[in-house]
C-alpha cells in the first residue's frame, strides 16, 4: 500500500519557537513563547531543587534524592577545581555548580515527550560560552595582566616562531567558545531529529494499515532504544560541558 506523506511535518520542527500572540502576559516588550515558559519551568525547577536541598541539610533529616544527588554534584565540581585549579576554596564553585544543574535539567527535560531542548538551540548554547569566555578573559586580565600573554606563548618557544605561535594560539583560543557551544548543540540537536524521524515513520506504518501497520514495531523498538541512548547523551553532554569549563578556567587562572 502506498504511504500518505503529505502530512509528515519536517523533523526540525520540534525546535521551533512559537509565539503566543494572545497569552495574557504578551507585550510589544515581553514575547510569551514555548522558549520563554519551558525556560521558566526549568528556572523554577532548579529554585525548588536548591530551596529543597537547603531546608533538608539538617542531621536530623534523612537523606533524600534530591540531597544526594546535590552532594554528588558538589563533590564532582569542587573535584574539578581541585584538580585544574589545584585550589580547594574557590569563589566559582557556586555558579559551576549552578550552571552544570540548569545543563543537566534542560537537557534531561528536552528527552520528554514535547518537551523542546534548549540546549539543541545553537542561541543559547553560544551565549553561555560566550559568557563564560568573556568571563575568563577578564578574570585572567584582573589577575595575571601584561602577562597573561602567555596564555598564547608556551615556554621554551624559539624566538623565530614567536609570531607564528602566537597567532595560532590566539586562533586557537577564540575557537574554544565556538567548539563549547557546537558540540552540546549539535549533540542534542542530532538525536532529537533522529527520534522525530523514526516516530514520523513508525506513525507512517501504522496509519497505512494492512501488513504494513505490523512493521512499525521495529521502529518503535528502535526508538525506546534511542531513547534511552539521549538520557545518557543528555547526562555525558552536561559533563563534557562543565569539564571543558573548569579546563579553561584552570588555563586561564594558571595560565597554561
Amino acid at each position: 500500500m502506498k504511504l500518505n506523506i503529505t502530512n509528515v511535518t519536517s523533523p526540525i520542527d520540534i525546535f521551533e519557537v512559537n509565539l503566543f500572540n494572545n497569552f495574557y502576559f504578551s507585550s510589544p516588550f515581553f514575547l510569551m513563547s514555548n522558549f520563554t515558559i519551558i525556560s521558566l519551568i526549568i528556572i523554577s525547577f532548579v529554585a525548588l531543587f536548591l530551596h529543597i536541598n537547603n531546608i533538608h541539610q539538617s542531621p536530623k533529616i534523612k537523606h533524600n534524592v534530591v540531597t544526594v544527588t546535590y552532594s554528588f554534584l558538589s563533590s564532582f565540581i569542587k573535584n574539578l577545581l581541585l584538580n585544574t585549579t589545584h585550589s580547594r576554596q574557590h569563589i566559582h564553585y557556586p555558579i559551576l555548580c549552578l550552571i552544570t544543574l540548569i545543563i543537566f535539567i534542560t537537557n534531561l527535560f528536552g528527552v520528554l515527550p514535547y518537551g523542546l531542548s534548549l540546549t539543541s538551540h545553537i542561541c543559547l548554547t553560544f551565549s553561555l560560552s560566550f559568557i563564560f569566555f568573556i568571563g575568563f578573559n577578564i578574570i585572567c586580565l584582573i589577575k595575571h595582566k601584561t602577562n597573561m600573554v602567555k596564555l598564547w606563548l608556551p615556554n621554551g618557544t624559539p624566538i623565530l616562531i614567536i609570531p607564528f605561535i602566537i597567532v595560532i594560539e590566539i586562533l586557537s583560543y577564540i575557537t574554544r567558545v565556538f567548539s563549547l557551544a557546537i558540540r552540546l548543540f549539535a549533540n542534542m540537536m542530532a538525536g532529537h531529529t533522529l527520534i522525530k524521524i523514526l516516530t514520523s515513520f513508525a506513525w507512517l506504518l501504522f496509519i497505512s494499515g494492512g501488513i504494513m501497520a505490523y512493521f512499525s514495531i521495529f521502529p518503535l523498538i528502535l526508538i525506546f532504544l534511542i531513547l534511552g541512548l539521549e538520557i545518557a547523551i543528555a547526562i555525558l553532554q552536561a559533563y563534557v560541558f562543565i569539564v571543558l569549563i573548569t579546563i579553561y578556567l584552570g588555563d586561564t587562572i594558571l595560565l597554561h
